[in-house]
């Protein structure tokens, strides 16, 4: 099966209209945990550097898991805990019980962002800095992977690479649009010559899924890309997402999970496949 991304002309397919959920603050990130679904909330205002603790992770219906959070955003699990980064700091908590059982803090200021495992570690975004981090579990050390990526936001470890998606230069004010970058393993970045607003990305065998805002003031329906090779094409989504941020991909149902950070919401878009 593949995934159809684009409806082409005289093709009457299309995704089915989204299953959206409220009842959400500010949602960024969505990952997927067994059968689980787990969204984090920026909280009541989308700000992505305020430390007011109103942030927090919950399932799907809102329903909070993990508290105690300032702004969370990207997640990833490993060995049972689930990684959080917020803010300037990585938190992790253990899925089962529920317990806070670790935390690394960068020495700067930071927007630490998204997050993605590779050979133990964590990879990590950091928006503010334009960098990506490798941090190690185990001394909680912070290093440097790759820098001069505008508004590094996005990551996804692949087979032999590490595809890091950008905002450009918007949240410094600037105009300057993001780009995909692919970090191989010695550390040589390559652009893949795409840009926009983005924020999330996922893996889909050779190709990339991204999204992109396109604008956030005033705001504007996002998109969602896909890109193989010099091949982009657009997921003709059902209806305006405003702010779509880092979504998970769930393959076994052919879905994508959008939190839509300005919408306040979550949607369910199911993908139309064929042969």
């Amino acid at each position: 099966m593949r995934i159809l991304l684009l409806v082409a002309a005289g093709c009457s397919a299309s995704p089915a209209q989204p299953h959206t959920l409220a009842k959400l603050s500010s949602p960024e990130s969505v990952l997927l945990v067994g059968d689980r679904a787990l969204v984090s909330n920026i909280g009541v205002n989308l700000d992505p550097l305020g430390k007011d603790g109103d942030g927090y992770i919950s399932e799907l219906d809102g329903t909070r898991v993990f508290t105690g959070l300032d702004a969370p955003k990207g997640m990833a699990t490993l060995d049972g805990v689930l990684y959080v980064a917020d803010v300037d700091r990585v938190v992790g908590f253990n899925i089962a019980t529920h317990a806070r059982v670790f935390e690394a803090s960068v020495a700067e200021k930071a927007l630490l962002n998204d997050l993605d495992v590779s050979d133990g570690a964590l990879i990590v975004t950091d928006t503010l800095r334009d960098a990506v981090y490798r941090l190690d579990l185990g001394d909680k050390q912070f290093t440097p992977l790759a820098t001069e990526i505008a508004g590094a936001n996005g990551v996804a470890v692949g087979r032999d690479a590490i595809y890091v998606v950008g905002l450009g230069t918007a949240l410094a004010g600037g105009d300057a649009p993001g780009d995909i970058v692919r970090i191989a393993g010695d550390g040589t970045k390559t652009a893949l010559g795409v840009h926009g607003l983005f924020d999330g990305i996922a893996i889909d065998g050779d190709a990339l899924l991204v999204s992109d805002w396109v604008a956030i003031s005033p705001p504007t329906a996002g998109r969602i890309l896909r890109i193989e090779g010099e091949r982009v094409t657009e997921l003709p989504l059902p209806e305006a997402m405003h702010g779509p941020a880092d979504f998970a991909y769930d393959r076994a149902h052919h879905q994508l999970l959008i939190p839509r950070s300005l919408d306040q919401r979550v949607s369910r878009v199911r993908m139309t496949s064929s042969p």
